[in-house]
């Protein structure tokens, strides 16, 4: 099995790990928990202030094993949480759907914001067309300009 090719940088503590963060985008992060200074927690918790959970996900990772130890992981905002020893198919797999999960969550806010857009002409195109109708309609023109507004408050 061959696995993808990842640029990865490497950072010794917690603080050191956050000023890299700060300075790059990542499309993930491996932490360990038990890092010197500031826990693999602690830097979670402090990302997850400037990032969502699809924004950065983030992968713990520590030879604590204690239900408890999970559970916290979770609490500070991991996205998934192994534990040593592993494998690195393994890794290769949970980066790699971290990743794809990250993609389809840009992607569909990217569709959302298109089929608002969308709406929004809609709206507006309905309002021209309602300026156009006779006076025969005019009842008809104000129940659709009415029904506009509407559609416009409920989408923006």
């Amino acid at each position: 099995m061959l696995a993808p090719k990842y640029i990865v940088d490497i950072a010794t503590d917690g603080m050191s790990a956050l000023k890299l963060i700060k300075q790059h985008e990542y499309d993930v992060i491996l932490l360990d928990v038990m890092l010197p200074k500031m826990s693999g927690y602690e830097v979670c918790k402090k990302l997850r202030e400037d990032y969502s959970l699809y924004e950065l996900p983030i992968l713990l990772m520590t030879a604590k094993s204690r239900a408890d130890d999970i559970v916290t992981g979770f609490l500070t905002g991991a996205n998934d949480y192994i534990i040593k020893p592993y494998d690195r198919y393994e890794i290769l797999s949970r980066v790699g759907t971290l990743i794809t999960l990250k993609k389809a969550v840009r992607d569909v806010f990217t569709l959302n914001n298109e089929m608002l857009e969308n709406r929004k002409e809609a709206i507006f195109k309905l309002g021209e067309v309602a300026e156009k109708r006779s006076k025969e309609t005019g009842n008809h023109v104000k129940r659709v300009s009415e029904y506009s507004c509407f559609l416009a408050k409920i989408y923006g």
